[in-house]
């Protein structure tokens, strides 16, 4: 073998090791760059989710939807007085029939049918001919068909009365939800489903002006309609906090 050529041999080998670690630096450089840009680039997305996610709601939007409750507010209030108005004449008619009702020996008020065959009481329950004889009834007096007639006309304005009372407080839930501030579009969606959602009918037809026809009071009673329901016991509560000053 050239001694001569041994010296050179190391030289290129040296060169060669030094490239090779060159080399290495380089790529193990590259690769810390791909990775801080993989870095950079999630945190931009995750900023980016972020900011789609609690995109803020407009003033301009807020304002609109403060008003929609405004109206929906008022045009609830008008719809409980008028409320209140027909439950203390048909509450008028029921104590002028009870005060006239035949009454037995246990304080029970009590109406037979126009045909003479049924009686009902006060509550709108039938009586056995075991518990009162229709014969011992006068003709002159109120009769269940007139009585049980007003009796389920004023369930159906008592229940009615609860549901928009109910309506107006979740209102106000929504009312206090926007004084928190910090609403996000998100938020103001979700209010409005829950509007549009528990809105009576008679109350969104108010609002927009368009004509609506209530359902029947429950039907009118006759001696074959069959046993009434019992008195619904709803719990007294007042509007007056929601009129309009």
């Amino acid at each position: 073998m050239n001694g001569a050529a041994l010296p050179d041999f190391r030289r290129d080998f040296a060169r060669s090791a030094e490239y090779r670690r060159d080399l290495e630096r380089f790529m193990k450089e590259q690769e810390r760059e791909r990775a801080k840009k993989s870095d950079k680039e999630d945190r931009l997305d995750d900023d980016m989710a972020d900011l789609a996610v609690t995109v803020m709601a407009g003033d301009s939007e807020i304002a609109e939807f403060t008003k929609r409750l405004d109206n929906y507010r008022t045009a609830t209030v008008e719809s409980l007085m008028e409320n209140e108005e027909k439950l203390a004449e048909v509450q008028k008619r029921l104590d002028d029939m009870l005060g006239k009702a035949h009454v037995l020996p246990n304080g029970r008020r009590v109406f037979k049918t126009k045909d003479g065959l049924r009686v009902f009481d006060e509550s709108g329950t039938e009586l056995s001919a075991d518990s009162v004889d229709p014969e011992t009834i006068e003709n002159w007096r109120p009769n269940a068909e007139e009585y049980v007639t007003d009796f389920r006309q004023k369930q159906t304005l008592l229940e009615d009365r609860e549901r928009k009372l109910d309506f107006l407080d979740r209102m106000d839930k929504m009312e206090e939800r926007i004084e928190e501030g910090d609403l996000t579009q998100d938020d103001l969606k979700e209010l409005e489903d829950e509007l549009d959602t528990f809105t009576p009918p008679d109350i969104r037809a108010r609002v927009e002006g368009i004509e609506w026809k209530p359902p029947s009071m429950k039907g009118h009673f006759d001696a074959a309609s069959g046993i009434v329901p019992a008195a619904i016991q709803s719990p007294a509560r007042s509007f007056d906090q929601f009129a309009p000053s």
